[in-house]
C-alpha cells in the first residue's frame, strides 16, 4: 500500500470516528458507506398496499369511498410510498440530492407494474406554477415525471401550466396549454412528487378536452 493511499484511508477513518454517517430516518448510526437507511428503516421503503385504498383518491378506506363515490370526474389515482417513515425521509433526502430522482422514480414505476397500470403512451407531470423557478422542492414533480418517462420509454411532454399564480394551497389551480398536442385515443400518465388528489383532477379535467383513450396518476408520496 503506497503512502497516499494509506493516508487517504486514515483519514476517511477518523471522519467516520468523529463525523459517522447516521440513518436519514431515526439516526442510527451506519456500516455501510454509501447506505441512506440502517436495514430496519429500509424493511420500511416498502409499497402502499392498494387494496384498502379507493383507486380515485388513494385514501384508506374499508368499503366505499364517499368523496368518490358521486364524484363527476373519476380517474384512477395513486402514490408508490407513505409520507411518514423512511419514504418522507427519502423524499427530503432527494429535494437536496437531484441525483436520487431516478431512484424515487423507480418505486413509481415499481407501483404502476403492481397495480397493473397499463404502458402509457405519453407522461405528463403537475404543473407547480412559477415557484418552481425559485425553489428546487417545486421541480422535484417535473423531474420524476422526465425519469419515470425514461424508464417506460415514452415521452415526456412539457405541454401544461398553471394558470394561477398564487402559492401552492391557495386556492383552485387552473390549467391551460402551452402547445397543443395529439393526445387522442392515448394513455396519458400524470406523474406528481406528492399526492395531490383535487389538483390532479383539475388537470385531467383539462386533459380531457384532449379525447385520451385513459388517464392516469401516481405521485411518490401518498
Amino acid at each position: 500500500m503506497n503512502g497516499s493511499l494509506a493516508a487517504r484511508l486514515a483519514i476517511e477513518k477518523m471522519y467516520d470516528l468523529f463525523f459517522p454517517r447516521i440513518c436519514l430516518h431515526c439516526d442510527e448510526i451506519l456500516s455501510g458507506k454509501r447506505s441512506l437507511f440502517c436495514e430496519c428503516c429500509t424493511e420500511g421503503l416498502c409499497l402502499i398496499d392498494a387494496n384498502h385504498r379507493c383507486p380515485f383518491c388513494f385514501q384508506e378506506i374499508e368499503r366505499s369511498c364517499p368523496n368518490c363515490k358521486d364524484h363527476p370526474y373519476q380517474v384512477r389515482i395513486a402514490a408508490a410510498l407513505e409520507n411518514h417513515g423512511a419514504g418522507g425521509a427519502l423524499f427530503r433526502e432527494a429535494c437536496k440530492y437531484p441525483e436520487l430522482h431516478k431512484s424515487l422514480s423507480s418505486f413509481i414505476v415499481l407501483q404502476m407494474m403492481a397495480l397493473k397500470f397499463p404502458m402509457p403512451d405519453i407522461v405528463l407531470s403537475l404543473p407547480s406554477g412559477i415557484w418552481s423557478h425559485f425553489f428546487s422542492e417545486y421541480q422535484m414533480g417535473r423531474s420524476l415525471a422526465n425519469e419515470v418517462a425514461k424508464i417506460l420509454s415514452a415521452p415526456f411532454e412539457d405541454v401544461i401550466r398553471r394558470k394561477s399564480l398564487q402559492m401552492p394551497g391557495e386556492g383552485e389551480d387552473l390549467f391551460v396549454w402551452k402547445k397543443k398536442i395529439d393526445i387522442s385515443d392515448k394513455v396519458v400518465l400524470i406523474v406528481s412528487d406528492k399526492l395531490e388528489v383535487e389538483r390532479l383532477r383539475l388537470l385531467c379535467q383539462r386533459i380531457g378536452e384532449g379525447c385520451p383513450k385513459e388517464i392516469f396518476a401516481i405521485s411518490f408520496l401518498d
